[in-house]
């Protein structure tokens, strides 16, 4: 919050010159609430992983608006700070090169550059700011390890940390060359993933649960042996993923089509 204000306040006169815009299409609005839904359900998969350290007094709704407000919060301040940002680059030559030579980071550097060293300073605190973001995925994914591989409870929990870090350090080498196309199908394959597997727990929890936490034994939890093989939510999650894929590639198919290809 500290650096997002440093950034206004360096940049407000720029940031007040914007380019005029056309209100956007349904095409443009559905794709971009699929992005930012992609990214924020995706705290439904980890939310347990985080909860489960509180205690079973905690009041619901409150444990509900703190993490709505915390999730809400931030993405509201960051999308409306972007969109002035985007509509301002085009007016601003220095921007404009920053962001042709470096991208998103070309921009903010252009912006905190009348900050000299202090500006500096700024982005790094805002490089560390996407290592945070980074966190509650990588103790999550070290947290799946043990939970898939029962004998990787013997493995202490910073080495998974460790190798899902090298992991996504290779993974990011090669989607940096494309970033925003590598972004925006990243997000869309959370999107898919997260909300088919939001949708299979809780039609199991209101559904044929009917809302009774009793019906879980949760002596088994960890039984590999005694819990359900799982071949419905199986099913359930990829089924779907088949069927969008099928209409994707007909669409693709009838767009080359119409083009003579």
């Amino acid at each position: 919050m500290f650096a997002l204000f440093c950034l206004v306040g360096y940049s407000h006169k720029q940031l007040a010159v914007q380019t005029p815009t056309t209100p956007p299409e349904a095409p443009a609005v559905v794709n971009m609430v699929a992005l930012m839904a992609g990214y924020m359900i995706s705290w439904g998969n980890v939310a347990g992983d985080f909860c489960v350290y509180m205690p079973p007094s905690a009041p619901k709704f409150r444990v509900f608006m703190y993490g709505l407000l915390g999730i809400c919060t931030p993405i509201i301040l960051l999308l409306t700070f972007g969109a002035a940002i985007g509509a301002s680059i085009s007016n601003n030559p220095t921007w404009l090169a920053g962001f042709e030579a470096y991208s998103t980071g070309g921009v903010l550097g252009a912006m905190l550059a009348p900050a000299g060293g202090f500006g500096k300073f700024i982005l790094v605190l805002l490089s560390f700011a996407v290592v945070g973001t980074c966190a509650r995925e990588i103790y999550a994914v070290a947290s799946d390890f043990q939970i898939l591989i029962p004998k990787a409870h013997k493995v202490l929990r910073f080495v998974c940390v460790i190798v899902t870090t090298i992991i996504v350090i290779g993974v990011s080498e090669g989607a940096i060359r494309s970033f925003y196309s590598s972004l925006k199908n990243f997000l869309f394959f959370i999107g898919y993933f997260s909300s088919s597997y939001v949708s299979i727990v809780l039609l199991e929890w209101w559904y044929f649960r009917k809302a009774n936490a009793a019906s879980y034994d949760h002596a088994i939890w960890d039984n590999a042996k005694e819990l359900p093989l799982g071949i419905a939510g199986t099913l359930a999650m990829f089924l779907p993923w088949a069927l969008i894929g099928e209409f994707t590639l007909h669409l693709i198919c009838s767009s080359l089509a119409d083009v003579g290809v």
